[in-house]
């Protein structure tokens, strides 16, 4: 019997460090962390391009990326994943007075007339938008909260069928409703910098850092993106229920020890 409960204890484990590997993390589809790579940390193969002098400094968790305001971005390739219906798109940024500019903090190539694609922006006076198209109107919602104050802040968009929200550091700021269908821009995805620009020429790019960028194809509830506001990292559903059956496993089998 002892024998039994110790590969069933055994199986509950191995199945649970199996379940928390990048793959089995299904809403995650991509991660750049910043921690002196462009590469996408979930498995995923998003890997980014570091462009002019984009480097990294100190962040939140671990290092950020660190950009000067003058041609520096991450560039990654176009991907139908990135650009889902359903999204939450998450990440920390510090950056000074942006004045009445926009800044990209992630910009999936939106624009270009055609009304297509997501942004994570600031907006003039320094709070954050989240904004996505739909072929022939960009809908968005902004925050109340003002960001540029160099200070780190965790910032999270979110689309949940119709339904645009916007999170600063892990809570609430407000909501709108997108009409129609999200529209992907089939372009590149950028980190801290627009591709191509708006109507003046600029490409609003980030004089700031930009720290642990985190792409999900799932509406993440309040509560999972205050885990990630706070740097814990939120389990999957199938992590979450492994642990439970291995703690219930490893609780019966010392039951059965003798004292």
């Amino acid at each position: 019997m002892k024998t039994t409960q110790i590969w069933a204890c055994l199986g509950a484990v191995l199945f649970c460090w199996g379940a928390m590997s990048p793959t089995c993390q299904a809403a995650l589809v991509a991660h750049w962390t910043g921690d002196g790579t462009a590469n996408d940390a979930s498995g995923n193969g998003h890997h980014g391009t570091l462009h002019d002098d984009t480097t990294f400094a100190t962040g939140v968790i671990g290092d950020a990326f660190l950009f000067d305001g003058n041609n520096d971005y991450v560039s990654i390739p176009n991907a139908l994943t990135l650009e889902p219906s359903t999204i939450t798109i998450a990440a920390f940024v510090k950056m000074g007075d942006t004045g009445q500019s926009q800044r990209l903090v992630v910009d999936s190539s939106h624009g270009f007339g055609d009304f297509a694609g997501w942004a994570l922006q600031t907006d003039p006076g320094g709070t954050i938008a989240f904004v996505y198209g739909n072929g022939s109107s960009f809908f968005g919602v902004g925050s109340t909260t003002v960001i540029d104050d160099d200070q780190f802040h965790h910032v999270a968009g979110v689309l949940d069928g119709n339904t645009l929200s916007i999170y600063i550091d892990g809570s609430f700021e407000d909501s709108s409703t997108l009409t129609g269908t999200p529209m992907a821009s089939g372009r590149e995805l950028r980190i801290g910098a627009s591709y191509g620009g708006n109507s003046s020429g600029s490409v609003r790019e980030v004089n700031g850092l930009i720290d642990d960028v985190r792409l999900y194809d799932q509406a993440l509830n309040s509560n999972q993106i205050m885990s990630l506001a706070v740097g814990v990292p939120e389990p999957s559903t199938t992590v979450a229920l492994c642990l439970g059956v291995l703690a219930t496993v490893t609780w019966r089998y010392k039951r059965r020890l003798p004292s």
